[in-house]
This record gives C-alpha cells, structure tokens and sequence, in this order.
C-alpha cells in the first residue's frame, strides 16, 4: 500500500534529511505489514487495522518533522511554537481534570467500568440486546484488568466463551450471537462485519451463498483494496502441506495432531512463506466461475492468512483480469474444527452451491465427528470454541463466498 505524506511547510539542511529517511522507513513498515511480515494479533489493538496504520504513519510525518525543526533552531516555519502558550495547555486544577476524565467514563478500575457499561447500556440497549453478557461482565472486567494491557488476545477468552455457551444447544442462540459480537468488536478488525455475517449464516444452518449483494459499496471497495494490495505484494504466509510452497514438510498429519503437540513453532503449520498467490488457470476447465472470467484472465490461488481477511478467507480462489485487477473472489467459509465441505465428492468449486451430502468432518474430528469435546480442549478463541460446540447439536452448514466487485 503506497503511503502518501502530507507537506509540513518545514525547511533547512536537518528536518529535510530527516523527512527524507522518515518516508523511507515508514513505507517499508507498511510494505512489511501488507506483505504479511507482521503478526498482527501481537500488536495492540490500533495497530491491527492497516487503515489506520496508514494513517498513523503517514500523519507522523508532521509531528515528527516538526520536532526535528524545533531542536535544529533554524529559521522558517515551525520556530514560533512556545510551549507555555499552547492553547491546548489544560488550566483547570487537578481535582477538576480527576472530574473531567470520570464523567468521560476513563477510570480504569473495576466499580467504575462496571458503572460505566451499565449506564451505557441502559441508554443503548443494543450494545447487550439479550443482556448475554450480564453473568460474564465481572470476568471480562477482571481479564483486562489483570494482565489484559490493552492486548484482547490476553483476555481469559476461554473461560467466558465456555459460561457464554453453558445449556446452548438447537439453532443459533442469543448467547452465541452475544460471542460473535463481542468478538467483532474486540478482535474483528475492520472486517468484522463481514465475518459475523458468515458466522451467523454457518451456525444458522444457512448455506446460501455470501456475495457481492450483502454488502454496500464502501465495504465492497475497502474489501477489494485489500485483497489488491495483497495480491500485488508477492509475499504471504501459507498453511498445511500447500503443494507448492511446502510440500512433504508438514510433520503432523493433521491438525488435531499439530494441536496435540502443543502448537510447536517448527511445525509447517502456517510457517511456510512465499509469493501471496499462484497462477492455477491450466487446473480450471473453460468456464470455471462463467461471467467472472474472460479471454486474457488468470485464475489465482491466494493465502490471505496473517492479512485483515484471514478469519473471513483462508485460501482463496482469485480471478485477475489482464491488468493484473481482482474480478472476484471464491472460497468456502468450513473449518477443520467444524464441517468442510468434500468439493472432491462431485467436482464443484469454492464458492459454488453444493449438497448437503457433501458436508464432511473437519480434520480436527474423528470418523464420527463427535470428539467435540476433545476439539474445543484444542483450539483458542471464542469464535473457534462456539463453531466446535455447534458441530455437538449437529449444526454448521459451510457458507460459500462468490463476491463479484463492482
């Protein structure tokens, strides 16, 4: 994603060396964190949104550059800045600014937080509309408070999700409704409405198609931005024995085996990397995906893990038009710890509708399917607990993704 600086206005010999070098280096941040460089659920929760990573580093350039100006002591513009007068310099004494920050509802202690989500939620009843979260709050509260440090992943996800779950069985349930958005929130990134609609379809039994028509144009466009600049960055993180990228390394014969093993950071699993897609047009018969693809198209196979999109898509099937523009994407919303469907069983493709005899165990499950218990000891995140806990009432029908972009 190219970066584009604003002008400060600042000159002399310093701060020009300065904005030079500072451009360079913020553009490779970026061209490392789009290149799926960048674990980006080890970084705090602002940082995890390439928008705003643009942003951030693109607006640094000012408050940096100006910095560098006021320490040169040259002349010209940036030199009038006198601390002592800013007009954002607080006059109001302690006790008043105490008062201010309360009523913004920023105390971090448990009473006070408590008081604040009630309050709120009396005033929007649609932050708790099934008042889902009501036994869970205190626990929540705790986890940020220990430990927690602003990072969601440190939260006792396990823990909530499995109180959030007691009794659930049947069609898709106010409580796990409550989970998807509470993850949405908090660990969705700027896709998160996207992926609580296909979750919501999957543990609903609902496997028409997700496609172009169930989101509006900005979605759609900040949707394809991404999977562009992924697709032009040439470098990606892949998953399981890829035939390509890592054939014969993967040392566990599934997941589950992976998982059993303690997640060990040798293992091939999502360790491999290499160029973010494949050309595969010569694997398609003509006519793969119809009015998607036309004379002078490629059809690419892409890994999007690691990237804004990998909880919605994992290896994704791309159309490129000769310009090398994303058409559209197709890919199947399954899990190895809830049901996937057998695209081999009828030779039908990602995205596609398909029967539901189809449906297939996800690797992490036995013959039978019904280890649920095992698999849920086996996996992190409460979005993960809540599809292995659905397969038990024998809900999860895989969703197909076919979005065209405009």
């Amino acid at each position: 994603m190219a970066l584009t600086f604003p002008t400060t206005g600042f000159t002399g010999t310093e701060v020009e060396a300065f904005e030079t070098a500072y451009k360079e280096l913020a553009q490779e941040i970026m061209n490392r964190y789009d290149n799926a460089n960048v674990i980006k659920d080890d970084l705090l929760t602002p940082y995890r949104n390439s928008d705003l990573m643009k942003i951030f580093l693109q607006e640094g350039l000012i408050y940096t550059s100006f910095i560098i100006k006021q320490r040169a002591g040259n002349s010209g513009p940036g030199t009038d800045f006198i601390l002592g007068s800013s007009p954002f310099s607080p006059t109001a004494s302690n006790e008043d600014l105490d008062l201010f920050m309360e009523n913004l509802g920023c105390i971090f202690t448990h009473e006070e937080m408590s008081n604040a989500w009630n309050y709120n939620k009396d005033r929007d009843p649609a932050l708790d509309p099934y008042d889902a979260l009501d036994p869970i709050i205190d626990d929540l509260l705790d986890a940020l408070l220990n430990g927690g440090k602003g990072k969601t992943r440190n939260l006792n996800w396990d823990k909530l999700t499995e109180k959030l779950l007691e009794g659930d069985s049947g069609d898709i349930s106010l409580r796990e409704k409550a989970i998807i958005d509470l993850w949405k929130r908090l660990r969705g990134g700027p896709f998160g409405g996207a992926i609580q609609k296909a979750l919501e379809k999957y543990l609903g039994n609902d496997k028409t198609a997700l496609t172009q028509g169930d989101f509006n144009a900005h979605e759609l466009n900040k949707m394809k931005d991404h999977l562009q600049d992924h697709l032009n960055s040439g470098n990606g993180r892949w998953v399981d024995n890829h035939p390509v990228q890592c054939p014969n390394c993967y040392p566990y014969a599934n997941l589950m085996q992976w998982a059993a093993a303690g997640r060990p950071s040798n293992a091939c699993h999502l360790q491999c990397r290499g160029a973010s897609n494949y050309d595969v047009t010569s694997s398609y018969a003509d006519g793969s995906y119809g009015a998607d693809f036309s004379a002078g198209d490629t059809i690419r196979e892409m890994t999007l893990y690691d990237t804004d999109l990998h909880k919605l898509f994992g290896t994704a099937t791309v159309v490129v038009d000769g310009a090398g523009n994303i058409k559209s994407i197709h890919d199947d919303f399954d899990f190895a710890y809830g049901n996937e469907i057998d695209r081999n069983a009828d030779g039908s493709l990602p995205g596609q509708t398909y029967n539901d005899a189809n449906i297939k165990h996800g690797s992490m499950f036995n013959s039978t399917g019904t280890n649920v218990e095992e698999v849920m000891n086996n996996v992190n995140g409460g979005h993960r607990k809540t599809i292995a806990n659905a397969k038990g009432d024998g809900r999860g029908k895989p969703v197909p993704i076919s979005i065209t972009f405009p």
